[in-house]
């Protein structure tokens, strides 16, 4: 990423892949804004011609993106998922939801960016946002899998744990007051 970081500072515009590689990293460490700003990146891509790179250049490889994709967009949710806390999973809703009305081919969502989504919504402890994710996609025809029932099941044992967190600390509280 610092490098990713280095190049756009020294001005060269990053293609595609680079764009793609730098939205798995923020995935893997939970990097929600750079993932972010990355995929705002990627949505500026044109149709500028960047050089051609001897693995594009061989019979089914694949081709430039003109903007983000799928992937790129599973990418970004995934990252906001992994945020420290849960404290970025509306904008993993958002991304959803722009998946569905975005210009770019390839886009539309799957059980993957949902699954990404309800993960965001479980450790932000939103158990009642997970459940009205997996309507959504049950109502698109698109099919939860074993790690989406997962992510909702523990969406709700988050919930759970932050609610019996509060009545314990609410309890201790009313409990000091009893004892001055």
């Amino acid at each position: 990423l610092r490098i990713a970081k280095a190049a756009i500072e020294y001005g060269v515009k990053l293609d595609g892949m680079a764009l793609t590689s730098a939205l798995h990293a923020c995935q893997q460490l939970g990097l929600a804004e750079d993932a972010l700003e990355y995929l705002e990146l990627m949505k500026q891509l044109g149709d500028e011609d960047f050089p051609i790179t001897r693995g594009r250049q061989r019979m089914g490889a694949k081709q430039k993106l003109h903007g983000p994709d799928a992937v790129a967009y599973r990418l970004a949710i995934s990252a906001c998922a992994r945020a420290p806390g849960g404290h970025r999973w509306q904008d993993g809703i958002r991304l959803l939801n722009e998946m569905r009305t975005s210009k770019y081919k390839n886009c539309a969502p799957d059980v993957v960016a949902y699954t990404a989504a309800i993960a965001g919504c479980s450790e932000a402890g939103e158990y009642t946002s997970a459940m009205q994710l997996i309507q959504t996609m049950r109502q698109e025809g698109i099919q939860p899998n074993v790690v989406t029932f997962s992510a909702v099941i523990n969406a709700c044992a988050s919930a759970s744990a932050n609610l019996a967190r509060k009545r314990e600390e609410e309890d201790r509280s009313i409990a000091m007051e009893d004892v001055r």
